[in-house]
């Protein structure tokens, strides 16, 4: 017996839930995926490749946990916060901000 194969190229509803694998009777089963990883969905449908990460600073201590929070304070003025070892470093325009040159500015915290 030959097998039919579907061109997909729609994804707008995104990555599925296990309980609608069984439904070919809903348009949603023909318009999304059972997983999805790295990846973007435009609402049009199609799909692109997620956008990588950066490495910018070394933490002070790896083996305490990390938070790293986006913080916009205006439009044209957004930082990213890192909170480390009691410590929180700030990050702009995808570099470090110094209190002089090569000295992190950080401020402490409980």
């Amino acid at each position: 017996m030959a097998t039919t194969r579907l061109l997909q190229t729609n994804w707008s509803a995104g990555e599925l839930s296990p309980r609608i694998e069984g439904r070919p009777d809903l348009a949603k089963f023909f318009n999304g995926a059972s997983i999805i990883e790295n990846f973007a969905i435009f609402p049009q449908g199609g799909a692109t490749r997620r956008p990588g990460s950066k490495h910018i600073i070394e933490i002070k201590d790896s083996t305490l946990p990390v938070i790293i929070l986006p913080f916009e304070f205006s439009i044209s003025d957004a930082f990213i916060l890192v909170f480390n070892a009691g410590k929180i470093q700030f990050i702009i325009n995808g570099a470090v901000l110094e209190s002089s040159p090569g000295v992190r500015y950080e401020i402490a915290h409980p």
